[in-house]
């Protein structure tokens, strides 16, 4: 789902659609299917690795190395990286009906989505969502927000005023 913003109309003004942010029970199934989703992949690329180590010997030995967990973290971290820039959403979103937006409510940058997924690398990063709205570091610091995208949205509209005509009073003499 492609949320767009109206084109702003340069008699009447601007009109803005302020989209509802995700509930916290939303979020919270967001982690639990996008938890799942992740670890299915991990295990899925886990087994062809370990499977490839019973006939190929670096393959074993590359598992045994510290370059294996950065594969690993790479592939975790991949996950949320592509499925938010290509989708504004991850799995878990899809099934909630959620969507990653810019605070303004316009698709976020490759920069914004990079700044999500890094955040999500801060030890204790979960905790930062036990607050009242519902915003983990990963959105507050790459100013971000998950909406509800079937609940609709609020239409703003801002007026621009004309300019007040200001007097010039000639002070010169004919």
């Amino acid at each position: 789902m492609d949320l767009q913003q109206p084109a702003p109309s340069p008699l009447s003004g601007e009109t803005r659609f302020i989209y509802p942010r995700a509930t916290a029970g939303k979020r919270f199934l967001n982690s639990l299917i996008d938890s799942v989703a992740s670890y299915a992949l991990l295990f899925g690329i886990g087994f062809c690795f370990g499977y490839a180590a019973l006939y190929y010997a670096p393959v074993a030995k590359f598992i045994e190395s510290a370059y294996f967990y950065v594969v690993v973290y790479g592939i975790f971290l991949g996950y949320f990286f592509v499925m938010e820039l290509l989708l504004g959403r991850t799995l878990g979103k899809i099934l909630t009906n959620t969507l990653v937006l810019t605070l303004d409510d316009l698709k976020p940058s490759w920069k914004q989505i990079l700044g999500r997924t890094l955040c999500r690398l801060i030890p204790f990063e979960a905790f930062s969502f036990l607050g009242v709205n519902a915003s983990g570091w990963h959105d507050t610091i790459p100013k971000t927000k998950v909406v509800d995208t079937k609940k609709p949205p609020t239409v703003v509209h801002e007026t621009i005023s004309p300019p007040i005509p200001t007097s010039h009073t000639n002070t010169h003499p004919h």
